[in-house]
């Protein structure tokens, strides 16, 4: 990990039940830089990201995040260091629908 490194993977081996999902995921992300993760369906982008956060926990491997590591950590304590997860089956109608249940309030 280098000083411009922001977030770290090294080795992470995570599963889920039975299956093995994460096999050997290594890869940095550079401060001030955009990186995205890519690939099809099924590989792996979005149990990548719920290992960061703790949803899923890593068997093996490093997490670091600015230099800490966060592997084991709970959700809520590596949402505390700053690092968000949305996921992306959180609809625009899901959303509208919440929307219209909420109440108006009035901000002094």
């Amino acid at each position: 990990m280098t000083n411009d490194t922001i977030l770290a993977l090294s080795n992470i081996q995570t599963y889920v039940d039975q299956h093995h999902i994460l096999q050997g995921m290594t890869f940095e992300v550079k401060k001030g830089r955009v990186t995205t993760l890519l690939g099809r369906n099924g590989a792996g982008k979005s149990s990548t990201l719920k290992t960061i956060m703790g949803l899923y926990p890593a068997k093996e491997g490093e997490i670091h995040f600015d230099k800490d590591s966060i592997r084991g950590l709970e959700p809520h304590e590596v949402a505390q260091m700053g690092v968000g997860f949305v996921p992306e089956d959180q609809s625009s109608e899901v959303k509208c629908k919440a929307l219209r249940k909420c109440e108006p309030v009035e901000c002094a």
